[in-house]
């Protein structure tokens, strides 16, 4: 059985991260009972599906129009005046 500790969060919910995997995951990488060793408390910190979200540095830049238009003579299906 595979080693896991178990974190709770100041939100309520819970996680499992793995201290050790088993000889049988390692060969077969097919996940066994866990065997929870040790606990964990978090009470300063929210879970990741809790956490409030930041956008990425980026992704003011997704989704707007291009600054520079594409010329007249190569749209198609409009006539150039």
């Amino acid at each position: 059985m595979c080693d896991y500790t178990q974190v709770e969060y100041s939100c309520g919910h819970f996680r499992f991260r793995a201290q050790r995997w088993c000889s049988h995951y390692e060969r077969t990488h097919r996940v066994c009972p866990p065997n929870i060793t040790t606990g964990e408390l978090r009470g300063d910190e929210l879970c990741t599906d809790c956490r409030p979200h930041k956008p990425a540095p980026w992704a003011h830049m997704i989704g707007q129009r291009r600054k520079h238009k594409t010329p007249r003579s190569r749209r198609r299906g409009q006539y150039v005046k």
